[in-house]
Order: C-alpha cells, then structure tokens, then sequence
C-alpha cells in the first residue's frame, strides 16, 4: 500500500506559475520511474510556501527524487488522513 508524503517549501521570492510548472516537468520523469504520483500542491497566498502531497513506496523514495534533481524542500514526512 503506498505512503501518503507531504513536502514543505519555502522561498525568498513568490512563486510564479511558471516555476510551478517547470518543477512538475524536472520531478515528473524520476517520479514515473520511483512510482511516486503527486497528488496535490498548495501555495500559500504570498506564493512564498508550498506544499506538495505525493503517494510513493515510503517517504524516502520521495526525498530521494528530490535531491537527486536538486530540488530542495524544508521538510518532508508521511502522513495520514484523520478525517
């Protein structure tokens, strides 16, 4: 069964759409390949945090695919649904 994992970001500048995108583009091939989907992402209103919520065998498999494209996240773990 897989690992619901939720990512945390931050960044100095607002998030554009397009850096968005182009974070989904570089995750989306390593993803396929370590069977990760991504489920959800959240911005906040100042587009200066993100949060990200994947399905994958277990968390390091997710923190693995970040780092190994250097995409860096302030935290990451698995979780699950209370309600």
């Amino acid at each position: 069964m897989p690992t619901t994992v939720l990512v945390e970001y931050t960044y100095e500048a607002p998030l554009d759409d397009a850096a968005v995108d182009a974070m989904v583009a570089k995750l989306k091939r390593c993803f396929e390949i370590a069977e990760v989907t991504w489920r959800s992402c959240y911005l906040s209103l100042d587009r200066k945090t993100q949060i990200g919520v994947f399905e994958a065998p277990d968390a390091h498999t997710v923190q693995s695919a970040h780092r190994m494209l250097g995409i860096e996240f302030v935290r990451s773990w698995p979780m699950q649904r209370v309600f």
